[in-house]
């Protein structure tokens, strides 16, 4: 049986949140508490694992010159976004936005030099992320390798269809490229950068 760790305020109620995670209602008494009946409720699941690669207030910047956006106008088959400097200055480090498996590490397509990672399934979907654009030689994980949040895949480049150095960031839901923007909203709104 878990033990109470903590009694906080919840409304005209108060929630009992045991050491195991687990939480109950109950009423405040003048004898103390009134745990209301019935099983605890579960943990609550753990946060998701993945973040922005970069402050979202600077994405889409590029030498200071906007750049392109997920499937902006003129350019509908963009599907990721874009950071340039400040703050992703050429060579700075690409970091992974969350735990997962290297399935790409090399040139890939007009990416350049990209690094893909599957993250697994989260949130009851598959997710992947993509690193395009990264300076040749930089790349620091192998296909096949584990890779954990915040470490260092590559570095940021002007490799493939570039015009200069910036990171391209894709996300990927159930192999199926959406806005990284919507991506995020759904998966961790509140969580504004990886590099910190």
């Amino acid at each position: 049986m878990a033990n109470i760790k903590t009694i906080q305020p919840y409304g005209d109620q108060l929630a009992v949140v045991y050491d195991d995670g687990s939480r109950q209602l109950a009423y405040p008494t003048a004898a103390g508490i009134f745990i209301i009946q019935g099983p605890p409720k579960p943990p609550d699941p753990p946060p998701n694992s993945l973040i922005w690669p970069w402050p979202i207030a600077r994405a889409n910047i590029n030498m200071g010159y906007p750049e392109d956006g997920f499937h902006t106008p003129g350019r509908p088959n963009h599907e990721g976004m874009d950071w340039g400097m400040p703050p992703a200055s050429p060579g700075a480090p690409n970091r992974a936005c969350g735990n997962g498996t290297v399935i790409v590490s090399g040139t890939y397509q007009g990416y350049g030099q990209a690094v893909i990672i599957d993250h697994g399934t989260i949130a009851g979907h598959n997710w992947k992320t993509l690193y395009g654009h990264n300076i040749y030689g930089s790349l620091t994980k192998a296909v096949g390798a584990p890779v954990v949040q915040k470490e260092t895949i590559g570095s940021v480049g002007n490799t493939g269809n570039s015009f200069g150095a910036h990171l391209h960031w894709e996300t990927w839901k159930d192999d199926v490229k959406i806005d990284p923007v919507a991506a995020m909203a759904e998966l961790n709104p509140n969580n504004l950068d990886c590099t910190q």
